[in-house]
């Protein structure tokens, strides 16, 4: 492989790997998630709150959970 070659490579590579972390980055389940886990429980109700609205039932069921535990509302 050339190094004109490897640098194309390299690249479709790189914007692949950025691509990915940006979708889960938009996700507001994982937001919600790792604010929970950061201990930002206001965060994590308000990104679950907006999965919820989404139609996810894991969001919730934490928000349920958020509740009974006094958590971030």
């Amino acid at each position: 492989m050339d190094k004109r070659m490897a640098g194309h490579l390299a690249r479709a590579v790189l914007l692949v790997a950025l691509a990915a972390g940006s979708a889960s980055a938009a996700d507001p389940f994982e937001r919600a998630r790792d604010a929970y886990y950061r201990g930002d429980y206001a965060k994590a109700v308000e990104g679950y709150r907006e999965a919820a609205e989404q139609g996810n039932v894991e969001a919730q069921y934490f928000i349920g959970l958020s509740y009974a535990k006094g958590q971030g509302v």
